[in-house]
């Protein structure tokens, strides 16, 4: 498939998912960009590739705070920590915002903890 761009999540058999800028797909893998660096994932490194554009990881955010709200108030903890799936979500929007702010990387919402 050659040169490609667009942002996928990419979870590997380490148990690693990552947000990735994929630019380039072929016979041997996926090669990618995250706010880390650049690498590469073989196929059999690989076990999901999920297409991840701004509007549904915005949707996933708000999904996981709305979640996170909810467990909040019944003061649940266990399998669904509240305060984790926030800060999960709060992780989720910082990726994002620098995608969609005219700031680009310099966007005071995707600043770091």
């Amino acid at each position: 498939m050659g040169d490609v761009e667009f942002t996928a999540g990419i979870t590997l058999r380490s148990g690693a998912v990552l947000t990735a800028d994929v630019t380039t797909l072929d016979a041997a893998g996926i090669a990618y960009r995250t706010e880390h660096g650049s690498g590469f994932a073989s196929w059999g490194e690989i076990t999901a590739v999920m297409l991840a554009t701004t509007d549904h990881m915005l949707q996933t955010a708000g999904q996981m705070l709305s979640a996170a709200e909810v467990l909040r108030q019944q003061e649940e903890r266990g399998p669904y920590d509240a305060e984790a799936l926030r800060q999960r979500a709060l992780g989720l929007l910082r990726e994002v915002a620098p995608r969609l702010c005219p700031q680009g990387q310099t966007c005071p919402l995707g600043a770091p903890r």
